[in-house]
C-alpha cells in the first residue's frame, strides 16, 4: 500500500496519506494529507523511534520491546511537542495472543483500554471503561497481535502485507502457497490461538514464545563459548608478548620498539632518529611525498610577492591531509620491517615470521605528521623542514586491521585491561626542501 484516498462515491477522492518502504519492506515514512511526515526507525522488525516532520533531535516516540515476541511492546515514550519537555511514559499490557489490552501510567493507573473481536476490530476505552474516539485517545497504534495500525486506512501493517480486520483477510496475496483456503487467509482462519508476526507465516502464540526462548538460550551458549575463547586467546597473547619482549630487552635493545605493548608491560614510548632502520622506512614511504608536496604548496603560497613571508611556520597535525593511505598490505614494506628484527626472535614454535609481518602491517598502517619550516628563502625557494611523525599501536589496533576485521572485543585491551598497554612510536628528522620561489622577493 503506497497511498490512501478518501471514498468519493466508490471512486478515489482526496489523497489522505502516502507511504514509503525500504528494501526489506519496512515502512519507513508516512506523509499524512501532504502536511505531517512521520519517519520510522527500526531494529530488525521493531520500530524503535518515530520522528515527526524531519526533527532529528527530538523523536516523537520511542519504544522498548519484550524479548518473548517480536511484536510485544513494553513501554512507549511520547514527546507530543517534540521539544524534549513533558515526555509521557506508558507501559503496555497484552493478552496471550499479544493483543495490547491496556496502557498503564507510571503510577500503575490504567489510562486506556482496548477490546477486540476475534479478527481485530477494536474499540477504545479510557481508564474508566468509557468508550472514546481515536482523536481523544493516546494515539497508540500498536494494537491487534502487536501489529501497528494504519489509522488513515484502518488496516494493520503486518510487515510483508496489510491486514483488513473487517474482512479478516490480508489485502495482499501470500508469496508462497501453504495448505490454506486462500492466499489471503489470515492464520488459517483461527485467530483465537494463532499469530502471524511478519505476514508470511503463522504460528500459535505458544510456539512463537518457544522459538524466542530457544533462540535466547542458544545465543547465551554461544556468548559463553566466545567468552571462554577470548579469555584463552588473551592469555596466549600475553604469554607470547612477554617472551618476545624479554628477548628484545636482552638481545636487541635498539629494536625494543618492535616488541608487543601488551602482557602487562603498560604504555611505552620510543623515539627514532636518522639512521634507524625503522625511521628510514617511514621517511621513504610514498605517503611522505604527499606530505612534502603539501609543504611546497604551503611555502609557495606564503612566499608570493608582496608578502614574502619568511617567518618560521608550523603545521600542526591534520589527519585528513597527512594520514597515511595504502601502506597496509604493501608486502615489501612488511618484509623490510620484519627483517628489522622481529621475525628472528628465537622463541620456538611461535611462528614469529608471520607474527612479524602482522605486526609490521599494524605499525605501517597510518601515521600523523607535524612539520616546522625555518630558514625560509622566498626568492630562491629553499627551506629547512623539521618533521615529527608519530603513531601508536596496541592489541586493539591489531584486532581491527582492515583485512581481518574485528577479531577480538575491545574490553581486554584498555590501559588497565589484562592485555592492555600502548606503544607510541615517534620519528624526528630534518631535511632541506626546494619549492617554487618568487623572484620579486629578496632573500635575507
Amino acid at each position: 500500500m503506497v497511498a490512501v484516498y478518501a471514498d468519493d462515491n466508490n471512486e478515489p477522492g482526496d489523497l489522505i496519506s502516502t507511504t514509503r518502504y525500504d528494501g526489506l519492506n519496512h515502512r519507513i515514512r508516512k506523509i499524512v494529507e501532504g502536511d505531517v511526515t512521520y519517519d520510522y526507525y527500526y531494529s530488525g522488525y521493531q520500530v524503535v523511534e518515530v520522528h515527526e516532520d524531519g526533527d532529528d533531535e527530538y523523536p516523537l516516540e520511542q519504544y522498548v520491546w519484550d524479548i518473548r515476541y517480536v511484536h510485544s511492546p513494553v513501554l512507549r515514550w511520547r514527546d507530543e511537542g517534540t521539544d524534549g519537555q513533558d515526555i509521557e511514559t506508558l507501559y503496555y499490557c497484552n493478552d496471550a495472543n499479544f493483543n495490547v489490552t491496556a496502557l498503564i501510567a507510571t503510577d500503575g493507573t490504567p489510562v486506556e483500554r482496548y477490546v477486540y473481536d476475534p479478527y481485530g476490530q477494536r474499540k477504545i476505552f479510557n481508564g474508566s471503561w468509557s468508550e472514546i474516539s481515536w482523536a481523544n485517545s493516546k494515539k497508540n497504534e500498536i494494537l491487534f497481535t502487536g501489529h501497528r495500525l494504519n489509522v488513515e486506512s484502518g488496516l494493520y501493517y503486518g510487515g510483508w502485507r496489510y491486514y483488513h480486520p473487517t474482512l479478516g483477510l490480508w489485502i495482499g496475496r501470500e508469496d508462497m502457497y501453504r495448505d490454506s483456503l486462500s492466499l489471503y487467509e489470515y492464520v488459517g482462519s483461527n485467530p483465537l490461538v494463532r499469530v502471524d508476526p511478519t505476514g508470511r507465516f503463522w504460528d500459535t502464540a505458544g510456539q512463537a514464545i518457544g522459538k524466542a526462548k530457544r533462540a535466547i538460550e542458544k545465543a547465551e551458549k554461544v556468548a559463553e563459548k566466545v567468552g571462554q575463547a577470548v579469555e584463552a586467546v588473551g592469555g596466549a597473547i600475553a604469554t607470547a608478548a612477554e617472551a618476545v619482549g624479554n628477548w628484545f630487552d636482552q638481545n636487541s635493545p635498539e629494536m625494543a620498539a618492535t616488541r608487543f605493548a601488551i602482557g602487562g608491560r603498560g604504555s611505552q614510548s620510543y623515539f627514532f632518529k636518522p639512521g634507524d632502520a625503522f625511521l628510514e622506512i617511514v621517511r621513504n614511504d610514498p605517503f611522505m611525498e604527499e606530505v612534502r608536496g603539501r609543504v611546497r604548496e604551503t611555502l609557495q603560497d606564503r612566499c608570493k610577492y608582496p608578502a614574502c613571508d619568511t617567518t618560521p611556520y608550523t603545521k600542526e597535525n591534520d589527519p585528513h591531509e597527512y594520514k597515511s593511505k595504502g601502506i597496509i598490505g604493501d608486502l615489501e614494506l612488511v618484509r623490510d620491517y620484519a627483517y628489522a628484527g622481529l621475525q628472528f626472535a628465537p622463541v620456538p614454535s611461535m611462528g614469529l615470521q608471520a607474527l612479524g609481518a602482522t605486526k609490521a602491517s599494524a605499525y605501517l598502517g597510518a601515521y600523523n605528521v607535524k612539520w616546522k619550516a625555518e630558514n625560509i628563502k622566498c626568492c630562491s625557494g629553499k627551506a629547512k623542514i623539521a618533521f615529527h611523525v608519530w603513531d601508536f599501536w596496541n592489541a586493539e589496533t591489531l584486532s581491527n586491521l582492515p583485512f581481518t576485521g574485528p577479531l577480538l572485543p575491545e574490553s581486554p585491551f584498555g590501559e588497565s585491561g589484562p592485555i592492555g598497554g600502548t606503544t607510541w612510536l615517534n620519528f624526528d628528522w630534518e631535511e632541506d626542501i626546494e619549492f617554487k620561489g618568487d623572484s620579486k622577493c629578496v632573500d635575507k
